[in-house]
C-alpha cells in the first residue's frame, strides 16, 4: 500500500543496528513477494532493495535506479522526522 505505515515497533538504544531490528521483527511481519527500501546498510539483505554502491562507474540505468530509490528514501525520511517531532518514538 502507498503512503501508509506497514510496520513500528517499540524503541531500541541507540546502539542497536537497524538492520538487527530489521531480523528481529520487521522481516517476520512482511510477506515473501514485498520488498522496502533501505540505505547501503542493508545491501545483501533479499528483501530490501538499496542503491548499487558506486564501486565503479555507474550505468546510466543503475544512476536511474539509485536516483528513483533516493527520490523515495526522501518521503520515508520526512515521515520518520514527523513521527519523531510528535514524540511517539
Amino acid at each position: 500500500q502507498e503512503g501508509v505505515i506497514l510496520y513500528y515497533s517499540g524503541p531500541y538504544p541507540g546502539s542497536v543496528h537497524d538492520l538487527t531490528i530489521w531480523r528481529n521483527g520487521i522481516l517476520q511481519a512482511i510477506s515473501n513477494e514485498e520488498r522496502i527500501i533501505g540505505d547501503l546498510g542493508y545491501i545483501g539483505e533479499d528483501q530490501i532493495l538499496t542503491p548499487i554502491r558506486r564501486d565503479h562507474e555507474l550505468s546510466n540505468q543503475e544512476l536511474e535506479f539509485n536516483q528513483s530509490l533516493y527520490s523515495k528514501r526522501q518521503i520515508i525520511e520526512r515521515v520518520f522526522a514527523r513521527v519523531k517531532n510528535w514524540k511517539s518514538m
